[in-house]
């Protein structure tokens, strides 16, 4: 053997650790090219847009971001979008059904509710929470699990990029861009009478490319406390078209289009029902303006009517529309400096009889502006400012930012300080709620309610090693909570009759610590495992304890998956949450005991495209309860077929 390969060996041995330079070690010389091509698998580093508004490797990213890849969505054998998200560091999924029917709660660092209004999720970057709530009705979500090419969860304020809504973090669904002939069909059936059938299109017209897709989903839902049958079902149906066409070298157009239309129960013995009827259209315009600048205008429409009946007191009927439109321009001189600026103009449309006393429709709007600088001033360290300010419906002047600093120890290893302040725009419905869900309880909004306001620190640390193979990636964090959007008593009388009146206020303040830490390991291509523990310690200086025990103490989460060869391949995810307290709208807290939850996919690739997989969730327990909605999370099995085919021309 050359004494070249022997200096090779060497140098990997103290630069890359013992276990790379074992497994170099057992390579023939004939073989050092093929592991070459199987290290660059590895060495591409994954690529985000939600961070910074512009495409980047992650690990230049000025906030802590993860990446669920669309082989990640495959392998979890997921059949709702927030299972996709339940085994994430920093993220906090329950299943949970609250008095308007959204069927699940997802928060990030905290503060679980039933709408987490300091969350913002998007789709392909539009925004999709609702105007009267600002929270998000998941099960609603105009998007299917089989058009989702990769999901990026940014955990930490990001509201200088993105809005005020975006206190806590970003959830950005992106869907797969059209680019060949082929058909996708899958079907799928188990426990609970669920059953659901998708299919997919893609083909090319000219210039025009584009991607038609259509899902079914029906199931019977959960049972409730002893077993009493419950009116939690679903029946849904979502389409979603998606174009792609490049008029020029310089200029290209994307269209967006799709809908949801949902009827389910609200989880009681009553036969109440929730149903919705949603559709948007998006347009996206893209021009590059130099080899160095580019140019993307988008404009979005959003209609979204529901109706809840009969529940808390007769029928309650809503109606949305969500008008957004924003020019975003990106400029790079260089190695040195990157800069981001835009504008966006948003304006919101809602009404509601019962909600809102008869007003009829209510509108606000907000327009925005933001920029954010990113400066090298040496090789190893990078700088990022980010500003943006809101003029909201009431005249606010809604201030955000976020600085942060890039250390690049080595090129294996990056230290992150950043530091933000947010400001978190209340509610349609806490502003000018006028309604009586009840018997002797009346809801009454607070015009005068202001936007809370949110200053968060946190120090990462990332590693990559091992070509990659191996990564790691931990954080400390704080957060200060002032001005917290709070439901207190104002009033209350027995005599002659029960009466009670809930008023909106920002009394309310409180801290949240945390430690988030992720390693994921890749020892070759179709095996790897990984692993992520969270602690999230949330205070609240009134004492609430819907607020400071709201959020599992300690998280543990780990998982793998491996290619058994001969088309089968196995994976698990696991996960441990200590006891927490949760509470509902409409509903007493509970206190929720720690538990395990185990979920796990088989699968054989019959054939090419063609894939048979078993699936099950929950399956360490026959049920258990994670909301204090009467219902139990039971064990569940599934399978199904998903097929692949080309088209010829």
């Amino acid at each position: 053997m050359s004494q070249r390969i022997r200096r090779a060996r060497a140098r990997l041995f103290w630069r890359r650790g013992l276990p790379a330079a074992l497994a170099f070690a057992l390579a023939a010389p004939g073989a050092l090219k093929a592991a070459g091509n199987f290290f660059e698998y590895f060495e591409e580093e994954a690529k985000v847009v939600t961070a910074s508004r512009r495409l980047e490797p992650a690990t230049e990213s000025p906030v802590a971001i993860e990446i669920i890849s669309r082989e990640d969505i495959r392998q979890s054998g997921a059949a709702t979008f927030w299972d996709l998200l339940r085994f994430r560091v920093g993220v906090d999924v329950v299943d949970g059904r609250s008095h308007d029917g959204n069927r699940a709660v997802v928060s990030v660092r905290g503060s679980p509710q039933s709408h987490g209004d300091y969350l913002l999720v998007l789709m392909d970057g539009r925004s999709v929470y609702s105007g009267i709530s600002s929270g998000v009705l998941w099960q609603q979500m105009p998007v299917q699990i089989q058009d989702i090419e990769r999901i990026e969860i940014v955990r930490g304020p990001n509201a200088a990029l993105y809005g005020s809504n975006a206190g806590q973090g970003v959830v950005n669904i992106i869907t797969i861009k059209p680019e060949g002939e082929s058909v996708f069909l899958k079907t799928r059936g188990g426990s609970r009478r669920a059953m659901s059938g998708a299919g997919a299109v893609e083909h090319t017209l000219g210039d025009f490319r584009y991607r038609l897709s259509h899902t079914y989903n029906a199931h019977q839902g959960f049972s409730g406390i002893a077993g009493v049958q419950t009116s939690d079902f679903v029946l849904s149906n979502t389409s979603n078209f998606r174009g792609f066409w490049k008029t020029s070298d310089q200029t290209s157009w994307e269209i967006f289009a799709g809908g949801n239309w949902d009827t389910s129960g609200l989880g009681g013995a009553a036969l109440a029902q929730y149903r919705t009827r949603e559709h948007f259209q998006m347009l996206k315009a893209n021009r590059e303006l130099g080899p160095n600048s580019t140019l993307e205008w988008t404009g979005s429409r959003r209609d979204l009517a529901t109706i809840t009946d009969p529940a808390f007191g007769g029928p309650v009927a809503t109606r949305e529309y969500q008008y957004d439109t924003e020019a975003l321009w990106n400029f790079s001189s260089g190695r040195n400096m990157d800069t981001t600026a835009g504008l966006s103009f948003r304006k919101t449309v809602v009404a509601s009889e019962q909600f809102f006393g008869g007003q009829g429709s209510l509108g606000h709007y907000i327009l925005r502006g933001f920029g954010r600088e990113i400066i090298r001033p040496l090789e190893r360290l990078t700088l990022i400012g980010s500003l943006a300010l809101e003029h909201a419906y009431d005249g606010w002047m809604q201030p955000a930012w976020q600085a942060a600093a890039l250390v690049h120890a080595s090129p294996e290893q990056t230290i992150r300080f950043s530091c933000s302040f947010a400001s978190l725009t209340p509610s349609v419905f806490n502003r000018h709620v006028d309604w009586a869900p009840s018997q002797g309880v009346f809801l009454a909004g607070n015009h005068d309610l202001a936007p809370s306001r949110l200053y968060n620190y946190e120090l990462g640390y990332a590693l990559r090693a091992l070509r990659r193979r191996l990564s790691l990636d931990a954080g400390l964090f704080y957060m200060d909570s002032d001005g917290i959007h709070t439901s207190i008593v104002q009033s209350q009388t027995f005599i002659p009759a029960f009466s009670q009146t809930i008023f909106f206020n920002n009394s309310n303040s409180g801290d949240t610590r945390g430690a988030e830490v992720k390693l994921r390991y890749r020892p070759r291509q179709g095996l790897e495992a990984w692993a992520n523990y969270t602690f999230t310690n949330v205070t609240d200086r009134k004492g609430d304890r819907g607020i400071s025990e709201s959020a599992p103490l300690h998280k543990v989460n780990f998982g793998g998956f491996v290619d058994l060869g001969r088309g089968f391949s196995a994976s698990m995810n696991a996960g441990y949450k200590s006891g927490y307290l949760t509470a509902c709208s409409g509903s007493v807290n509970f206190d929720v005991p720690a538990y395990w939850r185990v979920d796990g996919r088989f699968g054989w690739r019959a054939a090419p495209g063609l894939e048979i997989f078993v699936s099950g969730q929950n399956l360490t327990r026959a049920e258990h309860f994670e909301f204090s909605d009467g219902l139990k999370v039971p064990r569940t099995f599934y399978g199904g077929i998903d097929w692949k085919f080309g088209l010829t021309k």
